[in-house]
């Protein structure tokens, strides 16, 4: 939305997805946008079709900002995919208290996946729980995944 105070600078956005503009045009039944709303979306939307460079951190989010933004404007906007990078040295994490394991139905010892995540509609827990189930490595196939999330 700040693309008109930059616009001769060279710049390069960062888009992480389109459900709050996909939100405020009405394409979701779950999420209702009052009209302050739709006219901050109007207004982040009409800077993404003015700029010339946009990363998006999967495909499906440069697919979905391609069919938003058209070959409008005066130039094409140049989308490219760049994925959110994995930093952390991931492993086997701290053991947990035994009362713990036992609150969370799992058995000592046993593998988990564990998923932190809101129960907000657009965070698809039944998309993690149908990856989960087709799961096609053997050494994880015991494993179980635990779901975590606040009210």
């Amino acid at each position: 939305m700040y693309l008109r105070a930059v616009r001769h600078k060279p710049n390069l956005i960062t888009c992480h997805d389109l459900l709050a503009i996909r939100a405020a045009r009405g394409e979701f039944s779950q999420a209702r946008t009052g009209w302050s709303g739709r006219l901050l979306q109007r207004w982040i939307l009409s800077g993404l079709r003015g700029a010339r460079h946009v990363l998006c951190v999967s495909g499906k989010t440069a697919h979905d900002l391609g069919a938003l933004i058209g070959e409008t404007g005066k130039h094409a906007v140049e989308l490219q995919v760049v994925y959110n990078a994995l930093n952390w040295g991931y492993g086997p994490g701290v053991a947990l208290s035994t009362e713990l394991i036992s609150r969370l139905g799992l058995r000592t010892g046993e593998r988990y996946f564990l998923h932190v995540g809101g129960n907000q509609w657009y965070k698809n827990r039944a998309g993690v729980l149908r990856i989960f189930a087709l799961w096609p490595i053997d050494e994880f196939s015991r494993a179980r995944l635990v779901m975590a999330a606040s009210r």
